[in-house]
């Protein structure tokens, strides 16, 4: 298999709106699989067992992070919860995608990048709306001066 066709196990942390949005992106790619989800809200998890019957369920992020089965970490928890997440996933060897904003404080974005490059793991972070038309236009008008 070449390494385009590998497919990453993705373990998602935190089911809440911003996961509703990507999960199903990643499950289009043919390159992602949804290989296991944490969350504290037992109803939510309850859901995610019934539309992923394979995948791996927990109720903390660290034991997501242990899983053999997860290569990649989207973190899709309350912002102040990101720094600590990411520490977990990235020490975890786990490369991570992460909601905007990264952190709450410089600090911790430092913190994460440090650790990310330590570990040899990709950090990113999910700024999706980035290049949509509307927002590319914004960008035009800022730069531009007519905005």
């Amino acid at each position: 298999m070449a390494a385009s066709e590998r497919v990453l196990g993705v373990g998602v942390v935190g089911l809440g709106g911003a996961s509703l949005a990507m999960i199903p992106k990643f499950v289009r790619n043919p390159n992602f699989r949804i290989a296991a989800a944490a969350d504290i809200d037992t109803a939510i998890m309850e859901r995610f067992r019934k539309d992923f019957p394979d995948a791996e369920s927990y109720d903390d992020a660290a034991r997501l992070c242990a899983s053999r089965n997860v290569e990649l970490v989207y973190i899709a928890t309350p912002n102040r919860f990101h720094a600590e997440h990411a520490a977990m996933a990235l020490e975890s060897k786990k490369h991570v995608l992460i909601e905007k904003p990264m952190t709450i404080d410089i600090a911790g974005a430092e913190q994460m990048i440090a650790t990310s490059q330590r570990n040899g793991m990709l950090l990113g972070v999910n700024v999706k709306h980035s290049f949509e038309p509307r927002v590319l236009r914004l960008n035009e008008m800022a730069r531009s001066g007519e905005l």
